[in-house]
């Protein structure tokens, strides 16, 4: 690490996009998302099994970090926690035996009886050979002999030889193909089981569910709604805005029943973080990787605007901002100042370049420090400017656009009683064209 650990005295970048998973950092530096833990937390300690939950928000939100915030404090409860990761392109049945190859995986390292393992090991078996046989062209009876002698693999030393040759002699004979119907049955057949076995809370959680490759995230709920509906297992799904958007149909009264809508019991969407919140997760980071527990903060007020602006409350992206700017301008050991982050995010087209239209709209506002889409100064200064139509609709598109680019940023203004949005220049402009 040198210059990081010699300069700045943090033991590693603070700055890693990576989800939080380990339990100290979940503990250390999870923020800002009480509401919608308690929302989560609660709602699964006071079911009693077949509920269905969803993560919604944009990506990079935070959503998997919440997920893996929930299930950690679901465990202390003394919960059993399992987590699938479907991301990845296949049919219906390949998305069922993505859960069950996930489901059957992570417990590998629970304590389970020995029929429990056996389970677990026949349908791991089953899974390899229904692969063997849709992609291999080898005859099935030496399909069977290699999955047979496979099965030798999934149990510990505990077990003696004679009764792993005796398990493995019926699963042999128990090999078939699955298909969408004995896929569902089979996950049925273990979360049944499982509940049995270990007498806890089950609490199912799918990541990744909009990276699958169904074009509509319902068609994945749809596919085990069976399973869903299991008692003593619990559901969390994560995806995209599409969970919440169709969720929220239901309470408007206006929609076509929807999967989303008649599986969820709630549907929590991840908010965009506030400024304050973003500075308390840089901060959080900075502290958790300082040497020795000094440390100083590696970019300059102004620098910092610049970033959170840029990010628009979105986590990964505040850290992929930071972690940039940090590893590119922050060798010297010198705070790193606005102009000198925004002449290294310009060069990597991380900030979109303005149309000579834009450019004008923006120079106006700068100068005038505010506008509104119809105020008499803006339609003035266009005219000199010569552009052709000022009209207030066209302005506010216009001003729209400079929104979304990050050159300005809009507030709410009273005047006489009546609301007016109101456009001003952001920190981030301050840096890109001179006054």
């Amino acid at each position: 690490m040198g210059w990081i650990q010699d300069k700045w005295s943090f033991s590693e970048n603070p700055f890693s996009i990576k989800e939080l998973y380990a339990q100290k950092e979940l503990d250390t530096l999870f923020v800002n998302r009480e509401k919608e833990l308690k929302q989560l937390i609660t709602g699964l300690d006071s079911s009693e099994g077949g509920v269905v939950y969803g993560i919604s928000g944009n990506r990079g939100s935070g959503k998997s970090t919440i997920l893996n915030k929930v299930l950690s404090e679901i465990r202390r409860g003394g919960n059993l926690t399992l987590m699938v990761n479907t991301s990845g392109t296949y049919s219906e049945e390949e998305y069922l035996k993505k859960i069950l190859t996930g489901l059957c995986d992570q417990l590998d390292d629970k304590s389970l009886s020995q029929n429990m393992k056996k389970e677990v090991a026949r349908i791991r078996a089953n899974l390899l050979y229904d692969e063997k046989v849709t992609k291999e062209k080898t005859s099935e009876d030496s399909i069977r002999a290699s999955i047979k002698a496979s099965v030798f693999s999934f149990f510990g030393s505990e077990i003696g030889g004679e009764t792993k040759a005796s398990i493995s002699d019926q699963i042999e004979k128990s090999l078939k193909p699955y298909s969408k119907v004995t896929l569902v049955s089979e996950l049925l057949h273990l979360l049944n089981l499982l509940k049995k076995d270990t007498k806890q809370k089950i609490i199912v959680s799918i990541d990744e569910t909009d990276k699958c490759g169904f074009k509509e995230e319902e068609k994945c709920l749809d596919v085990i709604k069976e399973v869903l509906a299991t008692r003593d297992s619990h559901f969390i799904f994560v995806g995209t805005l599409n969970f919440y958007t169709n969720f929220r149909q239901v309470f408007l009264g206006n929609e076509e029943e929807a999967t989303t809508s008649s599986i969820f019991c709630d549907v929590i969407l991840v908010q965009k973080l506030e400024d304050e919140k973003s500075l308390e997760i840089i901060n959080k980071r900075l502290a958790y990787y300082a040497i020795n527990g000094k440390y100083r903060n590696p970019f300059e007020k102004n620098a910092l605007k610049v970033i959170l602006e840029i990010a628009a409350g979105n986590p990964k992206q505040l850290m992929r901002l930071c972690s940039q700017g940090f590893i590119y301008c922050g060798e010297e050991g010198k705070q790193i100042n606005a102009q000198e982050l925004m002449d290294y995010f310009m060069g990597k087209n991380f900030i979109e370049r303005l149309s000579r239209t834009e450019r004008v709209y923006f120079r106006i506002v700068e100068r005038l420090d505010a506008v509104t889409a119809g105020s008499d100064e803006l339609i003035k200064s266009l005219k000199t400017a010569k552009v052709e139509t000022t009209s207030r609709q066209q302005n506010r598109v216009i001003l729209e656009r400079l929104v979304k680019k990050k050159f300005l940023y809009k507030r709410t203004k009273v005047n006489n009683n009546a609301k007016l949005i109101e456009y001003l220049p952001t920190e981030l402009s301050k840096h890109v064209f001179s006054k």
